[in-house]
């Protein structure tokens, strides 16, 4: 994924990587650090997604989605803010929360989440979700 957004022409690649030994890190590394987004800091889903378990964690994800809807207010023509959340991913720390709400293992694979964000990124009307939260799974409108 990483080396399909770098080759788009005029993008700014906005994401976040968990682990120094993911695959693609060198071309990732002097990228400027941004925000991203996820369901996790919803206030709205506390209940239903047994944040409360990720009291840290949920609380980071919520300081980012504050951090995305402020951008959304100071866009310019050359500016745009799409808050896409990857889906519940397959990767250690997905895992791990899957465990915890009853599941085997986080139902989506790195490979879907990632064409699934791409997707997302190329098919979204800006005016659509400007300060909105959209999966990338399934394109519907998620809650703060």
């Amino acid at each position: 994924m990483a080396k399909i957004c770098l080759n788009r022409p005029d993008h700014t690649v906005i994401g976040s990587i968990r682990t120094e030994t993911s695959p693609g890190i060198a071309e990732l590394q002097g990228v400027a650090p941004t925000t991203g987004s996820n369901a996790a800091g919803s206030i709205t889903l506390v209940g239903k997604l047994n944040s409360f378990i990720l009291p840290a964690y949920s609380i980071l994800r919520t300081v980012q989605n504050y951090l995305n809807q402020s951008l959304t207010f100071i866009q310019k023509e050359w500016l745009t803010v799409k808050d896409i959340h990857p889906g519940h991913v397959h990767s250690g720390p997905g895992n791990w929360l899957a465990k915890r709400l009853g599941l085997d293992q986080a139902p989506v694979t790195t490979i879907e989440s990632a064409s699934a964000v791409l997707n997302t990124i190329d098919v979204v009307v800006r005016e659509e979700v400007l300060g909105k939260l959209i999966s990338s799974i399934d394109g519907k409108l998620m809650p703060w």
